[in-house]
């Protein structure tokens, strides 16, 4: 009877074992840097994923994390015949979209991949959030404080640089329009 007993609570635990579901896989990040239509744009941050020699508007897979970006942009006012410039540096982080736990008899589903669009305008720099999958775009507004949104958060800082600021940062990758 004590065996029995034993053999039938060790078949029900390795059934209820293996009946539980796997967790879903973490979902990737990616991030792509945009002009925002600017005559000239110098961008650098300290994402390894960025790759030096990169291009706008290119997904760079990365990994979660907090990074400083720097980037100066400027504007070529015919009229006038002259340059105008702003340099603005702060921080992102990137987060993952995580994959959901396994339950009794279920798998967790995967987390969704998410693309960031980092765009250097020349009165400042905007993110959003697209989510490719279901094609939704959700901007983000960059100040120093943290960001919710599609049950995820997001934490950025920007600073406007003095007009006679000087970079000790490498450009990564450059646009230049115009007469410079």
């Amino acid at each position: 009877m004590k065996k029995a007993n034993l053999l039938m609570l060790i078949v029900s635990g390795v059934i209820l074992f293996t009946s539980c579901g796997k967790d879903g896989m973490n979902g990737d990040t990616y991030i792509a840097i945009f002009d925002g239509g600017e005559d000239y744009v110098s961008y650098w941050d300290n994402n390894s994923a960025v790759s030096s020699g990169g291009s706008f508007e290119t997904y760079y897979y990365s990994s979660p994390g907090t990074y400083n970006y720097e980037y100066t942009v400027g504007d070529y006012w015919a009229y006038q015949d002259e340059w105008s410039y702003n340099t603005y540096s702060g921080t992102y982080t990137l987060s993952v979209n995580k994959g959901e736990e396994g339950a009794l008899f279920k798998n967790g589903d995967d987390g969704r991949d998410k693309y960031y669009d980092f765009e250097c305008g020349y009165y400042g720099s905007n993110l959003s959030y697209n989510n490719k999958c279901i094609n939704i775009t959700e901007p983000i507004s960059l100040s120093d404080t943290t960001i919710y949104f599609d049950g995820y958060y997001m934490i950025v800082t920007r600073n406007i640089m003095p007009a006679n600021y000087k970079s000790l940062n490498k450009p990564k990758f450059q646009k230049i329009k115009g007469g410079l």
